[in-house]
């Protein structure tokens, strides 16, 4: 299935008058409206060219790239809202329109078409073919595709009038709301005070990058191996901390008393140690990093259970289910602590179902996750690294106890869908999601805004992808086709990364998708103003709009309009620039133009200003475009009889013989 043209009867903002665009498919297809109803005629397109950019040879195939380029205000983002809003939860709250997507079917007889009136899901224009090679057909947009929407703005398009719009929506505006979601339901700091946005913000970022730059796609599969070097992040920096104390109205009944036992002696153990940090009693400590080791153990511990009973507390449903195995509980822990307390609860809780009882916990992910936090404290030499509720500690390690966190996590929030008979579909409430008590951000590595960039937009997808698309913890349905919509992916990426933008994708996406149950085809459609990425794209991939500031509307150029820019893939740059983004009075900074302008009009002036000779002089010297220079050189020498075309001429053969002696002494 390949998106192939789409057809816009209307859209508020863009235009009035209906438009449509081709994306390069297997055919060239042509609408033309006639009241109600709509020709649809097509040809071959010759410049198609069959798995161009399926390199991958996975199961998950990369069905077409496409870019959107224009002016800025031409409505490029527009156009990528346009098409998402077939398949939001609430399209009302984007731009109105009229938008019909047409796919491509694999047998070529049939073209399918989603329609945004999304009440009916059918569309009131009829579309016909002219002639009788194939069929058009309309279809649910949810049984065709869905759309995953990135953009790295912050530019408010999040509409608090609306819940859920996108639940596909994985741009900067809809993370820094799900980010920020839960942030009152956490505990305070060591001082008493509740943690900031930024530093929420911080954590749960740094966790998905860390978390995807040491994946199985990254480490073992080596995508990116040839493409980007990710940045190593140094040592980490854990900040501990759990969810507020929950009511225990809906914690199953038979655990209540066991978890007041465990959450009681932790009470005991830190109000005791708590005395020793602050007296300093002799004989009984031998200095103050076994005290904060000690203390943050206890935190660690309180933490994690803090989540349990927050994920417990969601739902009543096992309220009378829960079942503890353990008769002697109170006399078998009572010279136990907290902790060896805890294992006892965690080896011997079930959740009841008629004659079945089924573990509550895969209790091996708990104690090793303990155990290797406590394993860590124990190695730790410097008390500037272990106080409070902060372990600083080797990127390695940090790793593989956020690895095993998500693995823990992964099972309490299989807690209600799991292990219920009810549950055939294996689909997650979103509510059911919870955040960890471990939080991570590198303690002596920034990375760059260019690295940020670059992590973040891979990160959030493998984030996206793993956590609710997943068999593991999957709140989504899937489906068998992707549109992958990246609004100005590429910003702030370094020249060099934005080269191999389009490469890096196209080798790399389509291991993300195959990673799901379904193995799903995808397509990519990208917003840019970068013509490096151009070069990599058939020109029929790519959606030129040109918008008329006068008349106050945009025009998608057609194939054969001769204001389209007809070259692109592996062309020059420099024509890349001139054309595909309308870029007015040559190709300099508009402060150098305006310094070459008056250069010109000073030049011709016969009442020029004399003593301005040597200021001209050395202006036209600093101009590097060599034509533009040697004709202003040209000018001067005539009206001065001076030879600036010589010396400039001579300047560059000093320099290039300079970079010529430099090279052998190397």
């Amino acid at each position: 299935m390949r998106l192939a043209a789409i057809y816009l009867d209307f859209h508020d903002y863009l235009f009035e008058k209906a438009q449509y665009v081709n994306l390069g498919g297997k055919y060239i297809y042509e609408f033309d409206k006639n009241g109600e109803s709509i020709d649809v005629s097509r040809r071959i397109n010759n410049d198609y060219l069959e798995g161009f950019f399926d390199v991958t040879n996975l199961d998950s195939k990369l069905i077409n790239v496409n870019a959107i380029v224009g002016q800025n205000g031409a409505g490029k983002s527009s156009l990528l809202d346009s098409i998402r809003s077939l398949f939001v939860e609430n399209p009302y709250a984007l731009p109105t329109n009229n938008t019909y997507l047409f796919f491509e079917t694999e047998d070529d007889k049939t073209l399918k078409f989603v329609s945004s009136i999304y009440d009916v899901g059918i569309s009131t224009v009829s579309f016909k073919p002219i002639k009788d090679d194939f069929t058009i057909e309309t279809e649910r947009s949810n049984n065709l595709c869905k759309t995953i929407y990135y953009s790295p703005h912050f530019d408010f398009k999040y509409n608090p009038n609306f819940d859920e719009v996108d639940n596909f929506d994985i741009s900067f505006d809809q993370i820094l709301n799900e980010d920020l979601a839960d942030l009152q339901n956490k505990n305070l700091d060591q001082s008493g005070f509740n943690f900031s946005a930024s530093e929420e913000l911080v954590f749960k970022n740094s966790i998905r990058q860390i978390l995807f730059s040491n994946s199985d796609l990254v480490k073992k599969e080596k995508i990116f191996k040839d493409l980007f070097d990710f940045p190593e992040h140094g040592e980490a920096r854990l900040t501990i901390r759990g969810h507020k104390n929950q009511k225990e109205w809906n914690t199953p009944e038979a655990f209540r008393p066991i978890l007041k036992i465990i959450k009681d002696k932790l009470k005991k153990e830190l109000d005791d140690w708590t005395k020793v940090r602050k007296f300093n009693s002799p004989g009984r400590v031998s200095n103050q990093i076994e005290v904060n080791k000690y203390i943050l153990e206890r935190i660690i511990l309180r933490d994690l259970i803090s989540v349990i009973e927050r994920q417990m507390e969601k739902d009543n449903t096992y309220l009378s289910s829960g079942v503890f195995f353990y008769e002697n509980f109170v006399r078998e822990t009572n010279r136990l602590n907290a902790f060896d307390s805890f294992l006892v609860f965690v080896d011997n809780c079930f959740i009841k179902f008629g004659k079945d009882e089924i573990p509550v916990f895969e209790k091996e992910t708990i104690r090793d996750l303990l155990l290797k936090l406590y394993s860590e404290i124990g190695l730790v030499k410097d008390l500037n690294k272990v106080e409070n509720n902060v372990l600083i500690i080797g990127g390695e390690a940090a790793i593989e106890i956020l690895k095993l966190q998500n693995l823990f996590l992964n099972n309490i929030i299989n807690y209600y869908a799991k292990y219920s008979p009810k549950r055939k579909d294996k689909i997650i409430e979103k509510r059911n999601l919870i955040d960890g008590f471990i939080n991570y951000m590198p303690s002596n590595k920034k990375l760059s805004s260019g690295e940020n960039a670059l992590l973040n937009l891979f990160s959030r997808l493998h984030h996206f992808l793993g956590t609710k698309l997943s068999s593991e913890t999957r709140i989504h349905d899937e489906v068998d086709n992707y549109v992958l919509l990246l609004d100005e992916a590429d910003l702030g990426f370094h020249p060099v990364w934005k080269r191999k933008f389009v490469n890096t994708i196209i080798n790399t996406i389509p291991y993300f998708f195959n990673n799901l149950d379904r193995s799903p085809n995808v397509q990519i459609i990208f917003t840019t103003h970068d013509p490096l990425t151009l070069s990599d794209l058939p020109n029929k991939n790519i959606i030129y709009l040109m918008r008329d500031v006068a008349q106050g509307e945009t025009e998608f150029l057609k194939y054969e309009n001769l204001d389209r820019p007809n070259k692109s893939f592996a062309a020059n740059i420099t024509d890349l620039l001139a054309d595909s983004f309308f870029v007015e009075n040559g190709l300099v900074g508009d402060f150098a133009r305006i310094k070459i302008i008056e250069t010109v009009k000073w030049l011709n002036n016969k009442d020029r200003d004399e003593n301005l000779k040597s200021y001209y002089f050395t202006l036209i010297s600093l101009i590097d475009e060599p034509l533009i220079q040697r004709k202003l050189s040209e000018m001067f020498d005539n009206i001065f009889n001076s030879d600036l075309e010589l010396q400039n001429l001579n300047e560059q053969i000093r320099i290039m013989e300079e970079r010529k002696s430099k090279l052998k002494r190397k």
